[in-house]
């Protein structure tokens, strides 16, 4: 009876397909012991993978697919937004004949990069029989993005190692975006309340993100301060200068630190803004991006004291200041505070070409203190935290304020 080989994952045409001979694996000294299950870098249907290496010495050395140095090709690996778990088999023999073996598992996740690659919790191994003193180790591979079987052997001794991983993937589901959230200017607003997460000193490096789409030339677009308390806070706000410019600036004790922008966010059209800040208190440590592109500075604020701080009992909202004025007809999405000064590189990051990207995908999601959806996933009037728990509120607004309108 001919054999029947199965069906392995191809990487580059994304679809399942027959191996054949030529895909055995081959590794120094013969084909390995899986024979018609192998993968190169990929994984087959059963998910079962075989390692193989030679120690010579008690350098830690990554086992691999092909014998040699690990490169993504060549180890178990992790893609972009997924989650794995690995259940290993190891066998070692050295040249005297000593054996010995390990069975381990370990649970990894990764981002969008592969130095996002974690492993979660700790990897759990144990010795089933062993008359040598070689090691086993299960760790995060950053490099490459996927799973370090690394092993160390005995000096002077050569030992044949060999293992066989079997995994199970998940992926992040699919990350649509389909729903914003409409505030008429009047009344309405989204509401944090005032949460101590977002109760920025100027002394903290953060920043803020969200897509915008109006028209009105006044108001507060993405704020926290206090009227009661001389507006003291953090806030973006369109303003009624020539050119319906744009700023973004802290107040103090009736002083302000910060930048205006030379652009018209009001024109109707949606736009991605991030305002950053590195809490130098100078406004060269101010920058604002808008669709992923940094704007160009038309005028500075730098008469905020070091004794003066921002902090207040205010509201945290999108479209209007503390709930009480200055509301904003617009289109919100997508909305976004993080605890660090975003860089170039990171703004581009969370841009993704004009499209939502999942918050949990990024590589500066530990970063995120609140990340809201403005509609996906959502149930009037609670607007939830993609990533942590700090929910905001659609106040004096209906449901049908989420609206089928996005980026």
């Amino acid at each position: 009876m001919a054999d029947v080989l199965p069906l392995v994952y191809d990487a580059v045409i994304g679809t399942p397909r027959q191996i054949s001979s030529e895909d055995r694996l081959s590794v120094p000294g013969g084909i390995l012991s899986g024979g018609d299950i192998a993968a190169t870098g990929g994984i087959s249907s059963s998910n079962t993978i075989e390692l193989d290496r030679i120690t010579g010495g008690t350098t830690p050395t990554q086992l691999t697919t092909d014998g040699g140095v690990a490169s993504s090709a060549n180890i178990p690996s992790v893609g972009a937004n997924q989650g794995a778990t690995f259940h290993v088999l190891v066998t070692a023999q050295d040249e005297d004949g000593g054996v010995a073996g390990y069975r381990g598992m370990a649970v990894l996740k990764r981002a969008a990069s592969a130095a996002s690659t974690t492993l979660v919790g700790t990897q759990t191994l144990t010795e089933l029989a062993e008359n040598f003193n070689g090691t086993v180790e299960l760790k995060a591979d950053t490099t490459n993005g996927g799973l370090n079987v690394e092993v160390t052997g005995i000096a002077s001794t050569q030992i044949r190692w060999h293992a066989v991983v079997t995994v199970s993937y998940a992926e992040l589901p699919t990350y649509t975006n389909e729903f914003s959230v409409l505030t008429d200017g009047v009344d309405e607003y989204v509401s944090w309340g005032n949460i101590a997460a977002l109760d920025f000193e100027w002394s903290d490096p953060f920043s803020i993100a969200v897509w915008f789409k109006g028209t009105d030339n006044n108001g507060d677009l993405f704020t926290k301060r206090d009227e009661a308390d001389g507006s003291r806070g953090w806030a973006f706000q369109p303003v009624i200068v020539s050119g319906n410019k744009a700023q973004w600036l802290l107040r103090g004790n009736g002083r302000n630190v910060g930048i205006r922008i030379n652009a018209n966010i009001n024109t109707g059209d949606w736009f991605h803004i991030v305002c950053t800040q590195d809490g130098s208190r100078s406004s060269s440590g101010f920058n604002v991006y808008l669709n992923g592109s940094l704007a160009t500075v038309e005028a500075t604020f730098d008469d905020l004291l070091a004794g003066d701080s921002i902090q207040n009992a205010g509201k945290a909202t999108l479209g209007s200041r503390n709930g009480e004025n200055n509301f904003v007809a617009a289109n919100f999405d997508e909305a976004m505070v993080f605890d660090k000064e975003l860089s170039a590189a990171e703004v581009t990051e969370l841009y993704n070409g004009g499209e939502a990207i999942n918050p949990r995908s990024l590589s500066m999601t530990a970063n995120i203190i609140t990340a809201i959806r403005c509609g996906d996933g959502d149930t009037y009037p609670t607007l939830l935290d993609y990533v942590n728990s700090n929910n905001a509120t659609m106040v004096n607004m209906e449901s049908g304020d989420i609206e089928a309108d996005v980026p």
